[in-house]
């Protein structure tokens, strides 16, 4: 009996370490996931980002806006692509039509930014936005406001922190990373916000063209992004939608 009593013991430990078992202090499980999050709709999400989270099975939210130049069609989507990516199964978001900073808007007009781009997801078949993010990352009390009285769940805004469940209780003010760059210190950059993320928080990152041919300095390289991806597949995250995280804040389950 000692001697089973011995083997388990180790084997606890065992499992502690590779990671099977993962409680923090409080015994909680300790969360492996991660929310990705596109802007602007460049036409690099449809070329390149949606087939490859796809491939690895990776959720995602793409925020859709007709940003000032949205008639090229070399560095923008069209609405059939976008549609595409919501038949694909990926989150399609709202982000304004314009691109327009929420502050400097009046609820009237906030109201047909808003509508506009559902009223093309309608058109395309795809399910009507409920999680929107805020251009800029600026936000008011009123922009809150209309979101919930047009039935959204959640938005996304800026930070520079992760999203931690017991204190971000706010659902329109979800906290997000930008993440940018073509070398290998953006690479470095999600490694150390996944690494230092405290036990139950969820990093949530945005990104935006990779490559963004109409905002270079937002663009991402498709080589680092790749390597984002295989980093998370290899350190078994699991890689979620805005909408889905915000599902699970309302059913209580982070």
């Amino acid at each position: 009996m000692k001697k089973m009593t011995g083997y388990l013991s180790t084997m606890s430990f065992f499992l502690l370490l590779t990671g099977i078992l993962c409680p923090d202090a409080a015994g909680k499980k300790i969360h492996r996931t991660v929310v990705l999050s596109f802007d602007d709709a460049p036409r690099s999400h449809y070329t390149f980002v949606a087939p490859l989270l796809r491939k690895n099975r990776f959720g995602a939210t793409f925020y859709i806006c007709e940003y000032p130049g949205f008639e090229n069609k070399e560095q923008y989507m069209t609405w059939d692509q976008i549609g595409a990516i919501g038949r694909m199964g990926f989150e399609i978001g709202n982000h304004t039509r314009t691109h327009k900073h929420v502050n400097r808007m009046q609820a009237e007009e906030f109201h047909r930014e808003l509508e506009y781009i559902e009223t093309q997801c309608e058109a395309q078949g795809l399910p009507r936005p409920t999680t929107f993010a805020y251009p800029g990352y600026d936000y008011n009390r009123m922009a809150q406001d209309v979101l919930r009285e047009r039935g959204y769940t959640s938005a996304r805004a800026g930070e520079e922190r992760t999203f931690d469940p017991q204190k971000d209780t706010n659902p329109m003010l979800l906290p997000s990373y930008t993440i940018k760059g073509d070398s290998l210190s953006t690479l470095e950059q999600v490694k150390a916000i996944l690494e230092n993320a405290a036990p139950g928080t969820i990093p949530i990152f945005c990104f935006h063209g990779i490559p963004d041919l109409a905002h270079d300095w937002v663009t991402t390289s498709p080589d680092i992004f790749r390597e984002i991806v295989k980093y998370l597949r290899k350190k078994k995250y699991e890689v979620i939608s805005v909408g889905e995280l915000t599902r699970r804040m309302e059913a209580g389950t982070l």
